[in-house]
């Protein structure tokens, strides 16, 4: 199979569901631009099995949605020169929860 990075848009804050191929393996999230997030994964491109991801991103001293348990960390970056600093993580708890 052949694999490539791809990139997926995510919504600045809250919760972004997000399809990808089943065995993508999700490597980063940055800002990019004018502030736009995105998370980039290296997916076989031949894949054509798909699976919805939910990524969670949080605001320093924001409140997670779920128990933390079922947050995988990504990355945490910084948009407007360390102004704002968002967190970001997979949901990986019991389906539903979020």
């Amino acid at each position: 199979m052949r694999a490539a990075v791809w990139k997926f848009p995510l919504s600045p804050l809250g919760v972004s569901k997000i399809t990808m191929p089943r065995s993508a393996r999700i490597l980063t999230a940055q800002a990019q631009g004018d502030a736009a997030v995105s998370l980039w994964a290296m997916v076989e491109t031949e894949e054509v099995i798909t699976e919805t991801r939910t990524i969670v991103i949080l605001m320093t001293g924001q409140r997670t949605p779920v128990d933390p348990d079922g947050l995988r960390y990504i990355s945490t970056l910084q948009i407007d020169n360390g102004t704002l600093v968002y967190h970001v993580f997979e949901y990986i708890g019991p389906e539903g929860a979020i």
